[in-house]
């Protein structure tokens, strides 16, 4: 994580009605759960719970309701890819939901964003703002959480390129991208020319 990652997460961990979930035994064990490519069902729903605090601060909606629900929702406690009933997507809000009504005292916000949180795949809209939030910053983290190692595969990919052509690229290279491209430009021209 990224040092403002570990700030925000400081930060969370600072709201005792927060820290009381990331705490939890129940919570810490989805680390052994894999959700979204490498990344585990805990670290997901951290990230979420980052993202929302944030949103709902910026938007002066109620910041622990949405860090609560976002951590919880997808607290189902299997592995999607291996157990669990099927048609995950749209069933996991509701199992999500009763576990962590099992575990922790929730408001009607807080349920509504853990039940909710997978719209459109599931029928009922948000009605909270914080809901809404929550929904949005789950989205926006899986996406994340697709794109990182997709990410990682065009930096390789983009390296050896640069090798292969003899352009000497090299991430710690001082020179700037258009630079770059204008030697890729004329090192191509020059050897149409040539041809």
């Amino acid at each position: 994580m990224k040092n403002s990652g570990m700030k925000n997460l400081t930060r969370l961990w600072a709201v005792p009605e927060i820290a009381e979930i990331l705490d939890h035994e129940a919570f810490r064990s989805m680390k052994y759960f894999r959700h979204h490519g490498r990344v585990s069902c805990r670290d997901h729903s951290i990230q979420v719970a980052l993202r929302a605090f944030g949103m709902a601060e910026r938007l002066g909606a109620d910041r622990v309701a949405a860090a609560r629900a976002a951590l919880l929702h997808d607290f189902y406690l299997y592995d999607w890819h291996t157990s669990g009933p099927g048609l995950h997507g749209f069933r996991h809000p509701s199992i999500a939901l009763a576990n962590a009504q099992r575990h922790f005292k929730l408001s009607r916000v807080e349920r509504d964003a853990i039940r909710r949180h997978m719209w459109p795949l599931t029928a009922l809209p948000p009605r909270y703002r914080e809901s809404v939030i929550v929904s949005l910053a789950d989205k926006a983290v899986t996406l994340t959480d697709y794109l990182r190692p997709v990410r990682a595969l065009f930096q390789v990919q983009k390296k050896r390129l640069g090798q292969k052509h003899g352009h000497g690229y090299d991430q710690g290279d001082d020179r700037d991208r258009n630079s770059r491209l204008e030697e890729l430009a004329e090192a191509d021209g020059n050897a149409l020319l040539a041809g």
